[in-house]
């Protein structure tokens, strides 16, 4: 019966093997897969770069309407400086923008410091400027003072943006939890994270008066903070 099938096969394209010669060919496969992944990994893992620990340069932002995604608020948060990540789940009010450098951060948190504002969301905010002026459609009213009202007044789909910099042990904690959740995606690259801010709550009580914390920013040098030892 095989030899009347073989050459219905050649015809289809199709090769005629014993099943031991499909057997060896099988795991020849399966030795090739491995070998390509390991391969991969190794790659994966020589390319990784080092988290840097700069201080000064953690913002925490509070206001946020929640429809607005990543991209959004890093094209929001952008105008003030190169912004590195955007750590914000869907749906929060609160989150932390990291910028390249502390001057950065600074100038941010001076800005919402005198203009906060209120914004259905981050892309119809208009185009901000760091030295505090507005260009663009704004689909939001300029609050009259820098006073937050309390959160329940806030109308659905509105908030004021608040900021501050992160400083002392709260920037350490943060800078941790970030070495921490980038070790455990190292280990399972298939696994996912809601990102470090996420297990922080919403509440403005979390966020203190910005003022003067823009101006500490401005001057502080760099410094790297040393890893913690696995």
């Amino acid at each position: 019966m095989g030899s009347d099938l073989a050459p219905n096969a050649r015809r289809l394209g199709l090769r005629v093997i014993t099943k031991r010669r499909w057997c060896e060919l099988r795991d020849e496969y399966k030795a090739n897969i491995k070998t390509c992944q390991s391969r991969v990994d190794d790659q994966l893992r020589r390319s990784a770069k080092p988290i840097t620990f700069t201080e000064g340069t953690i913002v925490r932002y509070h206001g946020a309407d929640p429809a607005c995604t990543k991209t959004d608020l890093a094209a929001l948060f952008g105008a003030f400086g190169d912004v590195q990540y955007v750590d914000n789940s869907h749906g929060r009010l609160a989150g932390y923008v990291r910028y390249a450098q502390p001057n950065d951060a600074a100038r941010c948190v001076a800005y919402f410091a005198q203009h906060p504002r209120m914004v259905h969301t981050a892309r119809l905010a208009g185009d901000l400027a760091p030295e505090g002026e507005v260009h663009g459609p704004v689909n939001g009213q300029p609050a009259q003072t820098t006073e937050v009202p309390p959160e329940e007044s806030v109308e659905a789909g509105r908030a004021f943006i608040r900021t501050k910099v992160l400083q002392g042990k709260e920037e350490i904690n943060y800078w941790h939890g970030v070495r921490q959740l980038w070790q455990n995606q190292a280990r399972q690259t298939d696994g996912t994270s809601d990102g470090v801010g996420s297990q922080q709550g919403d509440s403005e009580a979390d966020l203190q008066s910005s003022g003067p914390t823009a101006t500490a920013a401005v001057n502080r040098q760099h410094t790297r903070f040393e890893e913690p030892e696995d």
